[in-house]
């Protein structure tokens, strides 16, 4: 996803892109967002920033769907970043995963 010269020459911070790929196995479709996170608790010679993914997987007949509002949903989950932030940074308790699932939930439901 990321393969493109531009993106390379960016530090990943700066970098949000998204892709739709066919999970065939388990009949569905996938939303990836891929996003940069600047790490916390960096040890001395290794990166700064950590490479991160959503997956959000819908069923394959919403493949149509899905890419027509494709755009719309990455836009939503680049507002949504400092949730998830939070939550991989301080590795927080899976349970603390509900709110955020909640607003994705919430937000799929209005399109």
């Amino acid at each position: 996803m990321i393969g493109d010269r531009s993106y390379r020459e960016k530090p990943l911070c700066e970098l949000t892109c998204f892709g739709i790929l066919p999970f065939k196995d388990i009949k569905a479709v996938g939303l990836i967002h891929f996003f940069g996170v600047q790490d916390k608790k960096k040890k001395e010679g290794t990166r700064s920033e950590i490479p991160t993914t959503i997956t959000l997987l819908f069923p394959e007949a919403q493949y149509n769907e899905i890419c027509q509002n494709s755009p719309q949903i990455h836009r939503f989950l680049e507002r949504e970043n400092k949730m998830f932030l939070s939550f991989i940074q301080e590795e927080e308790d899976s349970q603390k995963l509900a709110p955020i699932y909640k607003s994705i939930e919430k937000y799929l439901e209005t399109l």
